[in-house]
């Protein structure tokens, strides 16, 4: 009877044994799942965050030059923008208003900017002294003038937030091409980063 006894008592030690076994093994299973699933979800948002900051490929971007609508990147070495020029007027009296050359003209064009720093900016930040330049086929070089606050000049009046796009106005006052041809010009610092250009012509203006 003792040995029974003993027997009995090692039988339902060991089944013990076995029952936290399992149990010990389905919650290793159980925190593995957890821990993967987890991790799946933090990959499919970084991929969500680096689709929505790369909208254009950066190895092809600026490569040659665009045309109205392309979207350029463009670095200052302070910010990290997208610039799409979408359509360009030209005119030699606005409101009263004239170039101050008989050979020059206005060019406005309109355009949309993409934040895709960290920070947020303001559109003066991204105009004065970024190394945005229009260019006619003579080789004359004009810089932007919406610091002279045209009434018939849009402005961005807010700051230009991280991952927001925004529309606004370019205002250069430059000699008339004589091919009818402009390039608009916009320099990135980083020796790595190609110089955003587009050409467009006077048949575009709208």
């Amino acid at each position: 009877m003792e040995v029974d006894s003993v027997g009995k008592y090692f039988l339902v030690i060991f089944s013990s044994l076995l029952i936290l076994s399992a149990c010990g093994t389905s919650n290793e299973t159980s925190e593995d799942e957890e821990t993967n699933i987890n991790e799946a979800i933090e990959n499919e948002e970084n991929n969500e965050e680096s689709e929505s900051s790369e909208d254009i490929d950066r190895d092809k971007v600026n490569s040659e030059a665009m045309k109205l609508g392309d979207t350029g990147f463009i670095d200052d070495g302070i910010n990290q923008y997208e610039i799409t020029p979408t359509s360009v007027e030209m005119f030699t009296e606005r409101d009263g208003i004239i170039p101050n050359n008989d050979d020059e003209v206005f060019v406005l064009i309109d355009y949309t900017v993409k934040n895709i720093s960290e920070e947020g900016f303001e559109e003066e930040d991204i105009l004065i002294g970024a190394g945005l330049l229009l260019k006619n086929s003579q080789g004359n070089i004009a810089t932007e003038i919406t610091y002279y606050d045209y009434d018939f000049v849009d402005k961005i009046t807010e700051t230009i937030e991280p991952e927001k796009s925004y529309d606004s106005q370019l205002l250069f006052e430059v000699p008339v091409s004589e091919s009818s041809e402009y390039t608009l010009h916009y320099e990135s610092y980083p020796a790595d980063v190609e110089d955003a250009e587009w050409v467009f012509t006077e048949d575009e203006a709208k």
